[in-house]
């Protein structure tokens, strides 16, 4: 009964982030099986590509207008405009910063549930080619890790399933983005990852990727480390109300509300007003 009344709480909770990785296709929320099918296809092929020989000007107008096109209100059309344009500016001049940008645009249309299956699946697998591509070309930087675990976390999510070779890959590509900048995306490595653990804590051994108490640890830094940030908090309370820490959750809970709403995430930020209202009322009593 307990285990029975844990799931639907997962279910509930499969949001976010962790959406990307099937955390409620994988407890059979939409009756699915787990079916780890997926090791023929975490090795895409290599991408195909040219180096373009721009000016430094115009390379740099060229990551502005792929930031642009990315930027709020992000739409199919403008993600894959972004997408396409990082194609033909790749380029050392900038430390290949193209491709970062081609698997953040690639990962985006991959976890659209909008967006049919198959193309879902292509583009996933599409950066994850830009995201391996961006961590032979730049090691050092956080962005070519940190959306290579996106894009292989759209993979995940576009087939609904997940082997523990994929879930450990998730895993190492975003702790190193953590490593070498624990606060980029507003703490998002730490985020992540804190839902990844708690998220996979009661899955059987090969799955489990962590811990209840290491996720709730990982959230609690990324709510302290960027506390203007309304989404660490709400990934706190949920993970805390899993923990049935009602009253510790309702406090994060009251710091979402209380939050200004940030730069090119204004969309995102109402849901998370409504999800943290929604959670308040939940958990009133408890």
């Amino acid at each position: 009964m307990l285990k029975v009344k844990r799931n639907e709480r997962l279910c509930v909770y499969a949001r976010g982030v962790l959406s990307a990785l099937v955390i409620a296709g994988m407890l059979g929320c939409h009756g699915d099986v787990l079916a780890p099918k997926l090791e023929d296809l975490v090795e895409p092929g290599k991408l195909a590509y040219e180096s373009h020989d721009l000016s430094a000007g115009a390379l740099h107008r060229r990551m502005e207008e792929i930031d642009d096109l990315f930027a709020e209100t992000r739409t199919y059309a403008k993600a894959l405009a972004s997408y396409e344009l990082c194609l033909q500016s790749i380029s050392s001049v900038n430390q290949y910063g193209a491709l970062w940008r081609g698997a953040r645009a690639a990962s985006w249309i991959g976890m659209q549930r909008s967006v049919p299956h198959g193309l879902r699946q292509r583009f996933a697998l599409n950066g994850i080619s830009f995201g391996r591509e961006a961590v032979k070309k730049d090691s050092t930087s956080v962005e070519s890790f940190y959306y290579l675990a996106f894009s292989l976390a759209a993979l995940a999510d576009s087939k609904r399933d997940a082997s523990p070779k994929l879930l450990r890959e998730i895993k190492a590509r975003m702790a190193f983005a953590e490593a070498l900048d624990v606060t980029y995306d507003n703490c998002g490595p730490s985020r992540f990852l804190g839902q990844f653990f708690v998220k996979t804590e009661g899955y059987p051994f090969r799955y489990a990727m962590g811990t209840m108490d290491q996720g709730l640890a990982k959230l609690k830094a990324a709510s302290e480390g960027c506390p203007e940030y309304a989404e660490n908090h709400l990934a706190y309370a949920r993970a805390l109300v899993e923990d049935e820490q009602y009253e510790e959750a309702r406090l994060e809970l009251e710091k979402v509300l209380a939050s200004v709403t940030p730069q090119d995430r204004s969309t995102e930020h109402h849901e998370w007003l409504l999800a943290a209202q929604e959670l308040l009322t939940e958990t009133h009593g408890k």
